[in-house]
């Protein structure tokens, strides 16, 4: 994303993913969302933690679902992605564009969810798993 300046997923997969990208306007911009960011934010500048973005993410988008239907009203993906039972294992970043410094965020996430609605509490994910012989926890 960084090498391009460009927000977009990696389309491996296997793989759940989250992504964004912070600008200087304090605006960060997730799924075609963009929300403006208090005064006091890092993420920006890049300079917010990993536990800020996957703070961001849940902490906006948990409101929209609705936890009886395991419905959405809005976007809840990234929430619900961040909060799925059956993934072990997380792997976050940053990295900054060359030209204009702008940060992009990606995370991604082994079990991948949301390939059955958005049932984040579900003990059997019907999301494909990644594999790959190379790849070592």
């Amino acid at each position: 994303m960084a090498s391009q300046c460009q927000m977009y997923h990696s389309g491996t997969s296997g793989v759940g993913e989250n992504v964004a990208e912070g600008n200087p306007s304090k605006k960060i911009f997730y799924n075609g969302i963009s929300r403006l960011l208090s005064s006091s934010s890092s993420l920006y500048t890049g300079q917010g933690s990993i536990g800020e973005v996957l703070t961001d993410w849940a902490d906006n988008e948990k409101p929209n679902y609705d936890a009886a239907t395991q419905t959405c009203n809005g976007v809840c993906g990234h929430y619900t992605q961040v909060m799925w039972k059956t993934t072990t294992l997380v792997g976050c970043g940053v990295a900054h564009c060359a030209s204009n410094n702008t940060p992009y965020y990606c995370c991604q996430y082994i079990r991948p969810g949301n390939c059955n609605g958005y049932n984040f509490m579900s003990d059997d994910s019907p999301c494909s798993l990644f594999t790959d012989a190379s790849f070592t926890p």
